[in-house]
């Protein structure tokens, strides 16, 4: 790991971090999610995602469940969600890591993710952005959609520009 002072006073840390090309950096520093607090999710071609304290850049957490590279990954302090060309969503518990549900789209290649409290939004290199209802229950500590309400669809036809539910 290389540490100095970046202009201004910053800090620059390099190091590391995975096998395959980063394709995301997810802080969550954007409003309206919660702050991940020392927390950093980066998602690689090397099929995993990773979680990373920022007081000591150690991996807290090594996902491993996608089948092809890992494209988009976003997070916030109770789970992550990422997207991979194998065309699956999966969801993680930030507490201990351990994968939740895995969502396999119609798309070969799923490749971003975004959530908020109620909706969970994909993109797919076929044109298709597919919308679910998402609901977390964070005392729980886990989805409380039931799986036939994630498996419920709202998709943009790129053919008809139409709106298909399923």
């Amino acid at each position: 790991m290389d540490t100095r002072a970046g202009e201004g006073g910053g800090i620059v840390s390099s190091f590391h971090a995975h096998d395959g090309t980063i394709w995301k950096v997810d802080c969550a520093s954007a409003a309206p999610r919660a702050t991940l607090g020392h927390k950093v999710c980066t998602a690689s071609g090397d099929q995993t995602v990773k979680v990373w304290d920022t007081r000591t850049w150690r991996c807290v957490h090594d996902l491993k469940g996608h089948r092809a590279l890992v494209g988009d990954v976003a997070a916030d302090e109770s789970k992550i969600i990422s997207c991979s060309n194998d065309g699956t969503i999966k969801i993680w518990d930030m507490k201990d890591g351990k994968q939740i549900h895995s969502i396999q789209q119609k798309a070969s290649w799923v490749w971003c993710v975004q959530f908020d409290d109620d909706k969970l939004v994909s993109g797919s290199t076929d044109g298709s952005a597919v919308v679910r209802p998402f609901v977390w229950d964070a005392v729980e500590g886990g989805s409380s959609s039931s799986s036939s309400s994630l498996d419920r669809v709202k998709e943009r036809d790129s053919d008809t520009e139409k709106c298909i539910i399923q």
